[in-house]
């Protein structure tokens, strides 16, 4: 199961600089040009002249926002071209081809690679765009405006989460989608319907740690640069899901992998059924007819562990069959005794579920 990515495409980066409060840019030049490159240069691998020029947008910028620092050409191109090296590089391992003699392969089947797409945090419990508005004092959201919120909305988002369709169509990994779309109006400004971590509960939880780890920074000196940046700690657990929205992306991944079964192993078709009546040889002057039921498969697929029989006349009885069925072979009949008038209907069940009810045939079994 892969929900991974959004680090290599500078997620987590573009969610910090656009937390920035504009009134600290012009104040923080120190600060700006020590976390940008940070941020950037080893997860993205932009050279320094890029970052250089990043930190130059953002100055100019400050009071236009996020939206308007030039980040699509560096940020999201830059991340883009490292998470494709990454993705193919996991490709291998997972296949059990990767290179080297100290390499990961971990040889699973490609299918069953499960990979979920990003959420959308920018859209509160009506489905609009956030802007800053209703936030508690102090908290880093109350620095988005709607502007920067329909750039991460129209830009940064389809971005991310194509790369993730595209590697999962080029590596034949399963695609877990649906998870922006169910998150829309539980973005981080959804009013006590938020399904991600704000800032103040990511520090609560996790701690002021989204830099350090960084080559070269120290938890001292992440707190500086974060508490020079944005006037107070920053985590790493900022704009994460929460619990809840984690449980949305196991429900919607328990759909797919659902889906995925019943594709494999569910019985989708009806059997052939037909009856005919006999009675045992030598007959016996007390021995009842019998009916002997007979069918075929044709176009059941998937492997079938049981059979259900159902008299429509009597209470709608079913009737459990087990009959070793070897691959490629058709079932034996299955005798049914008793007098009367019938309608049977028969169906397969399989490992998932059970497919749907034959034709009735009608028949009447008296003497």
């Amino acid at each position: 199961m892969l929900g991974i990515g959004g680090n290599d495409l500078g997620f987590p980066g573009i969610v910090a600089l656009c937390l920035i409060p504009p009134s600290r840019i012009a104040v923080a030049g120190a600060a700006l040009g020590a976390v940008v490159p940070v941020l950037l240069v080893g997860p993205i691998g932009l050279a320094f002249a890029q970052t250089t020029a990043i930190v130059g947008g953002i100055t100019a910028g400050a009071l236009a926002g996020c939206q308007g620092w030039g980040l699509e050409a560096t940020i999201l191109d830059g991340g883009v071209r490292a998470v494709e090296r990454s993705y193919a590089d996991l490709a291998r391992a997972i296949r059990g081809t990767r290179a080297g003699p100290s390499s990961v392969r971990l040889r699973f089947l490609p299918g069953r690679v499960y990979i979920t797409e990003y959420p959308d945090p920018t859209h509160d419990e009506n489905g609009v765009l956030c802007d800053g508005s209703g936030f508690h004092a102090g908290e880093l959201y109350a620095n988005i405006t709607r502007p920067e919120a329909r750039w991460v909305f129209e830009q940064a988002l389809p971005r991310i989460n194509g790369a993730v369709r595209d590697a999962a169509r080029a590596h034949s990994w399963t695609y877990v989608g649906g998870v922006a779309d169910a998150f829309r109006r539980h973005g981080v400004c959804s009013d006590g319907g938020a399904w991600f971590n704000d800032n103040n509960g990511a520090l609560r939880h996790q701690g002021a740690d989204l830099l350090p780890g960084y080559p070269g920074i120290s938890v001292a000196g992440a707190r500086a640069v974060t508490t020079g940046l944005f006037g107070r700690p920053l985590s790493g657990g900022v704009a994460h899901p929460s619990i809840r929205g984690q449980q949305e992306y196991g429900r919607l991944i328990s759909e797919r992998l659902e889906q995925q079964l019943r594709e494999r192993f569910a019985v989708t078709a009806a059997p052939q059924l037909s009856v005919a009546r006999f009675r045992s040889t030598p007959p016996s002057p007390t021995d009842a007819f019998k009916l002997r039921l007979t069918w075929t498969r044709d176009g059941i697929e998937a492997p079938v562990v049981r059979w259900q029989l159902r008299d429509g006349t009597a209470a709608t009885r079913l009737l459990p069959i087990s009959i070793a069925q070897p691959a490629g072979e058709e079932p034996p009949g299955y005798v049914y005794t008793g007098r009367g008038s019938f309608s049977f209907s028969l169906r397969g069940c399989g490992h998932i579920g059970c497919g749907p009810w034959s034709a009735p045939v009608a028949f009447s079994n008296s003497q």
